[in-house]
């Protein structure tokens, strides 16, 4: 949903951190006289308290003592967790659940996206790819995980949104990416989402997004090439044909790349996030040699 018919809705943010604080920051710039319910389980700095606005109430304390059944619009922070029993029973209430993620996509249709996630190197294939892609004359913005969030990032003139998702910000996503990547897939975060089934689950949401789109993965990962078998057209890396690691270089088919790591980008990891980033820019048309 998009920040557009919330006059006379009783709208609450879950969580004041960063990411409910952007979009306390958002909701209020589009629509200054709503009213917002900002809950926290916790005490916030008295400088946040004493700067709330007319229309906004601070509620502070569990979850489940906050009545959030008689809300009409929540938007939760990625750390709170949408499996929590209170969410749940608010959300077969009919409450409307949803995140300050979904707000950005719904407010930025034509925006040109490339999502990434995986159990791990997240951050620094987002970096790899924003780079490149601000070396080959784009402008782009880095965000989502990694530096600001999405709502509180400059929108105008754009060409390229690096956007880092973790399973925390994918397991209720709506969204149509212009570009995805998943770099691998192993157990984390088991306790927020309740075990690895539904782990795995909601990582591999960023595949279903994708559907119609460009789809990047990892073939060297067993358990992801596995999950994504039945997904069609991946552009698959690290495939003897593609753009893969060997040894300490990275190779376009049986072509070494003239790629020289930083000394701050060590191992065989590092290699791995390059020729996904790498792969990425092949498949949006980007410069590669630049690149």
């Amino acid at each position: 949903m998009g920040a557009i018919g919330l006059e006379g809705r009783k709208i609450g943010i879950l969580g004041i951190g960063r990411e409910g604080q952007s979009v306390r920051k958002y909701l209020r710039a589009m629509y200054p006289g709503i009213e917002l319910h900002l809950i926290s389980e916790s005490s916030p700095d008295r400088s946040f308290s004493q700067a709330l606005h007319d229309q906004e109430q601070l509620l502070i304390g569990p979850l489940s003592g906050m009545g959030l059944d008689q809300y009409d619009l929540l938007i939760r922070s990625p750390g709170i967790s949408p499996y929590r029993k209170s969410i749940q029973q608010a959300k077969s209430a009919g409450v409307e659940i949803t995140s300050p993620s979904n707000l950005w996509f719904a407010s930025h249709p034509d925006a040109k996206t490339i999502c990434v996630t995986g159990t791990k190197g997240n951050s620094t294939t987002s970096a790899l790819i924003a780079h490149a892609l601000a070396s080959c004359g784009y402008r782009v913005r880095l965000a989502g995980n990694i530096g600001l969030p999405l709502l509180a990032c400059e929108d105008r003139n754009v060409d390229w949104w690096v956007i880092e998702l973790s399973s925390y910000q994918l397991v209720d996503l709506v969204a149509a990416p212009t570009a995805s990547v998943i770099l691998n897939l192993s157990a984390d975060h088991l306790d927020w989402h309740g075990g690895e089934q539904a782990y795995r689950r909601d990582k591999l949401r960023l595949a279903t997004l994708a559907a119609g789109s460009i789809l990047v993965a990892n073939a060297a990962d067993v358990v992801l090439k596995i999950a994504l078998s039945d997904f069609p057209d991946v552009t698959w890396f690290n495939t003897p044909s593609g753009i893969h690691t060997e040894g300490s270089g990275i190779l376009d088919g049986a072509s070494a790349l003239p790629v020289v790591l930083p000394e701050g980008l060590p191992g065989r990891h590092s290699l791995a996030n390059t020729a996904a980033a790498l792969t990425v820019f092949r498949a949006i048309g980007a410069d590669i040699d630049t690149a």
